[in-house]
């Protein structure tokens, strides 16, 4: 289920797959990152294990970190709640 949302997520942000398993900061594949974290994790109750082992991430916290930010910024920038919505309904 993680590569579907994943590859949904490539779709609609432009970020490849590759850039979201790499380690790189660019705003932009962080929060494509962040996207298939939340959603995994919110939509389809996959563990943070999961998650991190699917993104190369170094460890569980590193994904709760980036689900919390999502969650943050999603509270101060509304653009973000209707990508993520368009991505949702994408999956669906």
């Amino acid at each position: 289920m993680i590569e579907k949302i994943a590859n949904r997520v490539s779709n609609i942000t432009g970020v490849s797959i590759e850039e979201m398993k790499s380690r790189s900061r660019k705003r932009k594949i962080c929060l494509a990152r962040q996207f298939v974290i939340y959603i995994a994790i919110e939509d389809y109750r996959m563990t943070h294990y999961d998650v991190s082992f699917y993104l190369n991430q170094r460890s569980r916290s590193d994904v709760s970190k980036q689900f919390r930010m999502l969650e943050w910024q999603m509270n101060r920038y509304t653009g973000l709640n209707n990508t993520l919505k368009q991505i949702r309904e994408s999956i669906i």
